[in-house]
């Protein structure tokens, strides 16, 4: 390879060196939900999963309806809604 192919390079590194340091990552605009919204997403979630509404749900997770299967593989939708953090326990 001759100097003026190597000199070529060079600058190219360069410039995509100095691209790939200053470039922004490109992030997903973040969405606040005020109380209400996200009862209403939680609610519409419980449903989707389970066919029931959030505050069935939430009903059942306070009286140990599902202490015996909540973390198994085949319940996992009952832990994801959990997480949540609606019930009291």
């Amino acid at each position: 390879m001759d100097r003026a192919a190597i000199q070529s390079l060079e600058s190219w590194y360069e410039e995509e060196a100095v691209v790939a340091r200053t470039a922004e990552p490109a992030l997903p605009k973040v969405v606040e939900l005020t109380a209400e919204e996200t009862w209403a997403d939680f609610s519409k979630l419980a449903w989707e999963l389970l066919g029931i509404s959030g505050e069935e749900f939430v009903r059942r997770w306070n009286a140990g309806e599902y202490d015996e299967i909540a973390d198994d593989g085949e319940h996992s939708d009952i832990m994801y809604l959990a997480m949540f953090g609606y019930g009291d326990r």
